[in-house]
């Protein structure tokens, strides 16, 4: 097998798409060809290395100045590369700024991934409430907020009442909404000039990560602010509640006095 035939299967064996037939012939080329192992090792390192920062928490800032930091340190003790080619010291400064690009990609989508997947329909579902009341509910006071359904949920599901009128906050309306294959009773309030959405519901293996923990009178609330919205959402007696708000001044917290244990 050439070195050429190697590389070519190289990323299938990386992805355990080759045959057992390929993947064994790489495995031979590879024990007599220095460079092309050296290539093998440096693939399958990159590709480790960018997924499991994909899923984790730390920025991305911080990844690129330690990288330009170990770049900088290279520079500095130049007898490191005196004994290789010149092009070796290409390839390591070009592998080290792609690095730093797809590492910054990776989390660009990751962050775009745990956006559209586990905060948009929260923000979704507040914004269609906010849109039905301001175009037909907002003048007839009749209507009353508390949906006979969205109750008898609340009854038999989630031990838990919210109270129509607390300091600050008087509910509008009320429906359930299914978000993350999870049932939640959703409750509308007015709050000064801004509207604010209360999600109540169990918590049945709710996830939202990437938000952002502050602990307030003993309780740990977590909190995510995008263009548009902010949300908030905590965790009791096995019920998880989310707020979601325009206003990005309001304290969110504040909207759990409307709760009340049964």
């Amino acid at each position: 097998m050439t070195c050429e035939e190697a590389l070519r299967r190289l990323y299938e064996v990386i992805d355990k798409e080759a045959s057992e037939i390929d993947v064994k012939e790489v495995q031979e080329h590879l024990a007599h060809c220095e460079n092309c192992m050296a290539r093998y090792e440096f693939e399958a390192m990159f590709k480790t290395f960018v997924c499991d920062k994909a899923s984790s928490s730390p920025k991305a800032d911080d990844l690129k100045k330690r990288i330009l930091t170990r770049i900088d340190e290279s520079e500095d003790k130049p007898n490191r590369f005196f004994n290789r080619p010149f092009r070796y010291q290409a390839v390591i400064i070009a592998a080290a700024a792609a690095l730093i690009l797809c590492i910054v990609a990776a989390f660009s989508v990751a962050g775009y991934y745990r956006y559209h997947t586990f905060i948009e329909p929260f923000e979704n579902c507040h914004m269609a409430g906010v849109q039905a009341y301001r175009t037909s509910q907002a003048d007839d006071p009749a209507i009353d907020p508390r949906d006979p359904e969205v109750l008898a949920f609340l009854q038999k599901s989630i031990p838990v009442t919210v109270n129509d009128s607390m300091p600050g906050f008087l509910m509008i309306g009320s429906c359930l909404d299914n978000i993350q294959n999870c049932r939640f009773a959703h409750f509308q309030y007015a709050h000064d000039q801004s509207l604010v959405s209360l999600f109540v519901g169990n918590d049945d293996g709710i996830n939202l990560p990437g938000f952002e923990q502050v602990t307030i009178d003993g309780i740990d609330f977590y909190q995510y602010t995008c263009k548009s919205c902010q949300i908030m959402y905590w965790k009791e007696n096995g019920m998880i509640m989310v707020a979601v708000s325009e206003d990005k001044t309001l304290e969110l917290s504040e909207i759990r006095t409307v709760l009340s244990a049964i």
